[in-house]
């Protein structure tokens, strides 16, 4: 058991926050998934640095399991719109987009190197 000390959450908490806060850990958190895909972890929680005046924003880990080696904050409204591309897609075109959006980052990237 491990024996913390938790300070109350400050007056600003948004009403979906869950995160014990404590000294170490003031953001604003609340888990929405978790995918276990064998030998890699997809989490998935609403996020908000505590503090900041920022917007929350969904944020993704992902890489092997227990250990996240990759990090993507969604902003919240873009999330919600993809989530709703990504329920339209079957199990076969999942691969397809995905692979889209990575050929369509490269180019992006060999524009901006010219």
């Amino acid at each position: 058991m491990h024996n913390r000390t938790t300070t109350p959450p400050p007056a600003s908490c948004p009403i979906w926050c869950t995160q014990q806060h404590t000294a170490s850990h003031p953001d604003h958190t609340r888990d929405v998934g978790m995918w276990d895909l064998g030998r890699s972890t997809i989490e998935a929680f609403l996020h908000q640095a505590a503090g900041h005046d920022r917007a929350p924003v969904v944020r993704v880990m992902f890489g092997p399991d227990w250990a996240p080696a990759e990090v993507l904050d969604v902003p919240v409204e873009m999330a919600a719109k993809l989530g709703d591309v990504i329920r339209l897609l079957s199990i076969r075109t999942y691969s397809e987009f995905g692979q889209a959006l990575t050929r369509a980052a490269a180019l992006a990237g060999k524009e901006s190197a010219r």
